[in-house]
């Protein structure tokens, strides 16, 4: 009885290896369907969205422009580096957060660019107008019908003797215009500030769907 099962069982083993001969260790029959696990999550959807208010010194509103704006690379890979802790300079350093505005004047701006890293003409020696911290900053969490919001506001005021048409705008983490670190950009038609008019921009950005 024991030699017809060893026998039975030498032939399972010679069909087994024929079959892999002809088909190979590393072939899949063109027939064999195989199934990934993978899913298709999309993308996060990173979005800005900027608004500019000018007002005399009485506080009557004169101009309002509104668009949305581009999230540069440099933002957008920085915050893949905070998310999983990887070292770059082009992350705020310490405590920095993208949290300053900045406005420019170049009288035709080129349109934004994904690979913006600053201002094509940053305001630097007109009183009132250079590099302005947010003085408010609000954050609405996300839920499951709308996706997380941060909403930064500044104020400028041209306290120089001379007006100022305003092209563009900038989103940084550092008031320092050598630092490395704008995270959005839009340009826009002129915006004129006499001496005296105030400018609030507020920056809209929400990230989710």
């Amino acid at each position: 009885m024991q030699r017809y099962t060893t026998i039975a069982l030498f032939s399972a083993i010679v069909l087994s290896v024929s079959i892999l001969g002809v088909y190979g260790f590393t072939s899949v029959p063109s027939t064999l369907k195989v199934q990934s696990d993978t899913q298709n999550i999309g993308a996060v959807p990173l979005l800005g969205h900027v608004t500019l208010t000018v007002t005399d010194p009485q506080g009557n509103i004169l101009t309002y422009h509104q668009g949305d704006n581009i999230v540069v690379n440099q933002a957008e890979d920085c915050l893949s580096k905070k998310i999983f802790g990887i070292a770059s300079n082009i992350c705020p350093t310490g405590g920095a957060v993208y949290s300053v505005i900045g406005l420019g004047n170049q009288t035709s701006p080129p349109a934004v660019a994904k690979t913006d890293t600053a201002l094509d003409h940053e305001i630097t020696n007109q009183a009132g107008l250079t590099r302005l911290a947010a003085s408010t900053l609000t954050e609405t969490d996300a839920t499951s019908g709308a996706p997380v919001s941060d909403v930064l506001q500044a104020q400028f005021t041209d306290s120089s003797s001379s007006a100022a048409t305003i092209t563009e705008a900038g989103l940084f983490n550092s008031t320092a215009i050598s630092a490395v670190g704008m995270f959005a950009h839009q340009t826009f038609s002129g915006v004129t500030l006499n001496s005296g008019d105030s400018l609030t921009v507020k920056w809209t950005v929400t990230m989710g769907t």
